[in-house]
């Protein structure tokens, strides 16, 4: 202990001594050496009013500890006690007489009064003056308008937080009771108490008791409910005219009413006020005074902006804390209490310092030489022990600097903190990068020596007004934001979270959200493409219900007419039904993805086909040309997505023109490509099926060519377009090992080529077999079973011509029951997939269960869902055949069912 106090009283040892022979040392100052500076405080009331003597101390304050030689020269204008109207003649023939030859450097005016006076006789009293202003309620620019050299201070009572501090510390409070007087800052602080009441209504009910008389004001505190709360904010002169003091005013309420009572101006505190959200009169001399001292010191006043926040701040006075059992850890954190009890060192603190500084001078004086070696060794440990500690101190400050910066440098999310920019009517306008992460620099681009200390208009010039309004908001509230939204200028989704480490800045923590926005838009486009298939496989099954009997009825009577005219046109019925059957194959694959057949197929007829829909369905302002090769050019594919391919390419080619028209070219031909004249880097040398879709269109850009074959990006307005088009295209093609190109110009076209590799197969192997063998025949007992009466009679007669004998039956129950009555009568059952009561597997399981060898055939309109096949195998089925059937087909399945029996 005894080392800790030698060390801890040599400061003021060293003060002591430095103290005395400074004392004979300084010699004082000539009287003439140094002009002092004039310094006139207005003040609107009376000497020994609290707010105004604390006013004039915190301008003393400064001024006592300035360089300058000020002399602080105060007038009252003792408004508070008498009518402005009646005070403003006098005190303006009191400033001529006094000030009229010797005018003051600097003029300060405290409060509303004395502004008004200033602004109404400062062109006769000081026109050249510089004035400050401070302990102005209201403040507005129009107080001031038409006026140069002013500047000031602005007093910002802030009722409404005393208010809710109210609510917070007397939670069962129902009326407000207001206090106020006919004095001019009285009226106005009234209006500002009438401004935020409705803030609270349906918290808390308010009473005004203003503009009263001394024994009416008596009267109605007497009578207040127990749950109310006093809110004080003057009265200093009654009614009738009386005036009292400000201790006169406190004593007068708190005789008449023990309710808690609340102010907002810190020298009401000590007359027996709870506290409030106060506003300090002597900071606001304080300020004023600053900026008159800057004046004083040849700054120009214009450039000294006015202060317009009040420096207000929770006070309370400890001894009404405890009188009405509210306690310390209810109150706002940074609370000033007033008359806290101390301890006794805390009290003596100074005094104990100076005895036991005395003490140990004395000592260390008698006992120096005796000591010396002992304090000398005492000081040496003290000093290593302090600078051990400081180095780690300093480690550990390191190490946690360390683990911060490489959080900071490693985290996956991006980090940025930024603070606000307000233009003069303190509206966020912009804000600036204070630092950023690696991770940031990734997601915007930028590194951060680029970017640090730059406004974030300097870096994206195009940002939208919703990024500062909302940041803005963080920033200046307080408030948390959690926002998700799309970045035009990055061209990424972002998740952020925004908060705020100070007032003024923002730190947003930055997600980006663009591959799982994406995931979710392509689960959405997967459900929306497995409806679209469930749609079209409903649609398929009653189109290839119908193409069935089409089909069939047209084949049966082209065998049965002998005009040549007559079977021309049923075969042209024939082309059209087969045409639709490969429709409905087209709708299946857009709608599912499902496994593609790879077959031989011609690109011809394809391009052919696609290019005759296309004048059809195309407007007449845009040309469609051809030129298709006329040799083998056979592919190994699947035609519904190579149709889908240039059914694409040509949309886009459409979408492209639609608004000033233009010319579509479609071509085909087969070129040999050596390893120089491959127009792609990975493409092998080869034979190819080139396909050409140009158009003449308004072209792409460059950046957007380097996005064209991304999933969901797309140039069209929302609504026009998915953005899977040219992903899809790319797909396919890659799925068929082919290449795809595509160049464009803005306002010069576009051009899409696609390489296929060739297929090594004759041209008789591909297309669809010519009907022209003689149909499978036989004489066995076949049992039909359908739900559709017009597929059930077709089957019939078919099978009928071919020399088999029928049974049909028109659902799968009247099947059954046939069946089961007569068993052993049947070679073959022929069923529907789909019918009502019993699918068909299931018919096929209880005919199975009856008779096991029996041979099956499905006959179904669906495309979807295969059966497996170790089922098939299972339940005897040795055909699936797919509607619509054409006879032929129909009549070799049979055959195959039968034969393998």
């Amino acid at each position: 202990m005894l080392k800790i106090s030698i060390r801890r009283a040599m400061p003021v040892f060293i003060a002591i001594t430095m103290a005395v022979f400074g004392g004979f040392m300084a010699f004082p100052k000539s009287a003439d050496a140094v002009i002092p500076k004039r310094v006139l405080v207005l003040n609107s009331y009376h000497d020994g009013y609290t707010w105004t003597d604390n006013l004039i101390d915190g301008i003393r304050s400064v001024f006592n500890q300035s360089d300058l030689n000020v002399e602080v020269i105060a007038e009252y204008m003792d408004t508070k006690r008498h009518p402005p109207d009646k005070m403003f003649p006098i005190f303006k023939d009191l400033c001529k007489k006094k000030y009229q030859s010797q005018q003051p450097d600097v003029i300060i005016v405290s409060d509303n009064n004395a502004l008004d006076f200033i602004m109404e006789s400062r062109h006769e009293l000081f026109p050249a003056v510089p004035v400050v202003f401070c302990g102005i309620n209201n403040f507005d620019n129009a107080m001031i308008q038409g006026q140069k050299k002013i500047t000031g201070v602005a007093e910002n009572t802030d009722l409404k937080s005393t208010v809710e501090l109210i609510l917070k510390l007397h939670p069962g409070v129902e009326t407000i009771a207001v206090i106020s007087d006919s004095t001019e800052t009285g009226k106005i602080n009234l209006s500002n108490m009438r401004k935020i009441m409705p803030e609270f209504k349906g918290m808390v009910n308010f009473i005004e008791l203003a503009d009263l008389g001394a024994c009416q004001l008596e009267e109605k505190l007497q009578n207040l409910p127990e749950q109310t709360i006093l809110f004080y904010l003057s009265f200093l002169r009654d009614r009738d005219g009386k005036v009292f003091s400000q201790k006169e005013s406190m004593e007068m309420i708190i005789k008449n009413c023990h309710l808690p009572m609340y102010s907002a101006w810190d020298f009401i505190i000590n007359y027996g006020v709870v506290g409030g959200v106060v506003t300090s009169g002597f900071m606001q001399g304080k300020n004023a005074a600053a900026m008159a001292e800057r004046v004083l010191n040849g700054e120009k006043i214009e450039k000294i902006p006015i202060m317009r926040e009040s420096p207000n701040m929770p006070m309370f006075d400890y001894l009404m804390l405890k009188k009405f059992g509210i306690s310390l850890s209810e109150l706002p954190e940074g609370s000033i209490i007033l008359n806290k009890p101390d301890y006794f060192y805390n009290r003596y603190k100074i005094e104990i310092y100076a005895g036991v500084a005395i003490l140990l001078s004395l000592l260390t004086i008698i006992a120096a030489l005796i000591v010396n070696i002992v304090r000398r060794k005492q000081s040496e440990r003290l000093l290593i022990s302090y600078i051990e500690q400081r180095i780690v101190n300093e480690e550990n400050l390191r190490q946690s600097e360390n683990k911060y910066r490489q959080l900071f440098s490693t985290m996956q999310t991006g980090f940025a903190l930024h603070e606000i920019i307000c233009d003069d009517e303190n509206k966020p306008t912009d804000y600036v990068f204070l630092e950023i992460n690696p991770t940031y620099e990734k997601m915007i681009g930028f590194k951060a020596e680029n970017i640090v200390g730059k406004t974030v208009r300097e870096i994206l010039p195009q940002v939208e007004s919703y990024w500062i309004e909302t940041y803005s908001q963080v920033a200046l509230t307080g408030k948390p934001a959690k926002i998700e939204r799309y970045s035009q200028e990055i061209g990424r989704y972002f998740d952020i979270v925004a908060y705020c480490p100070q007032h003024g800045q923002f730190a947003a923590i930055i997600t980006d959200i663009t591959e799982k926005k994406q995931l979710e838009d392509q689960l959405r486009q997967a459900q929306k493409m497995e409806a679209i298939g469930t749609l079209a496989g409903g649609i398929a099954h009653d189109f290839n219900n119908i193409l069935f009997p089409i089909i069939g009825y047209t084949e049966m009577a082209k065998d049965d007419v002998k005009d040549e005219i007559t079977k021309k046109n049923l075969e042209e019925v024939l082309k059209a039904a087969r045409r639709a059957k490969e429709l409905v194959k087209q709708i299946l694959t857009i709608s599912r993805r499902s496994e593609h057949e790879m077959k031989p197929l011609q690109i011809q007829p394809i391009i052919k086909e696609t290019a005759k829909f296309l004048k059809a369905s195309l407007p007449q302002n845009i040309l469609i040309r051809q030129k298709i090769s006329d040799t083998d050019c056979s592919v190994l594919g699947d035609p519904g997505q190579i149709h889908q391919v240039i059914m694409n390419l040509c949309t886009n080619a459409y979408h492209a023109m639609r608004e000033k028209g233009g010319v579509l070219d479609l071509s085909l031909e087969k070129v040999s490509l050596s390893a120089e004249t491959v127009p792609l880097p990975d493409m092998p040398a080869g034979i190819y099926m080139k396909t050409v879709v140009s158009d003449t269109g308004s072209g792409i850009d460059e950046k957007t060519m380097e996005r064209i074959f991304e999933p969901y990006f797309t140039t069209k307005p929302k609504g026009e377009g998915t953005g899977l088009g040219l992903a899809i295209v790319n797909g396919i093609i890659r799925e068929h090992k082919g290449y795809i190109q595509m160049n464009s110009k803005t306002g010069k076209g576009s051009v899409v080529v696609f390489y296929l590799p060739a297929a090594d197969i004759c041209s008789e192997d591909i297309g669809e077999t010519i009907n022209n063998t003689a149909d499978s025949k036989g004489n066995e007992h076949i049992l039909i079973a359908d739900d559709e009466p017009a597929i059930v009679r077709l089957i019939k007669v078919i099978l009928g011509r071919m020399g088999y004998t029928v049974t049909a039956k028109f659902g799968s129950k009247e099947a059954l029951e046939e069946f089961m009555q007569y068993p052993d009568k049947f070679d073959l059952i022929i069923s529907d997939m789909m019918m009502p009561f019993m699918t068909g597997i299931e018919l096929t399981e209880k005919i199975r269960e009856i008779r096991p060898d029996i041979p099956v055939i499905l006959c179904t309109g669906f495309s979807d869902g295969k059966i497996p096949d170790e089922k098939i195998s299972a339940l005897g089925i040795r055909e699936i055949v797919p509607k619509p059937v054409q006879r032929k087909e129909l009549a070799e399945a049979v055959r195959r069912a039968m034969d393998s029996s």
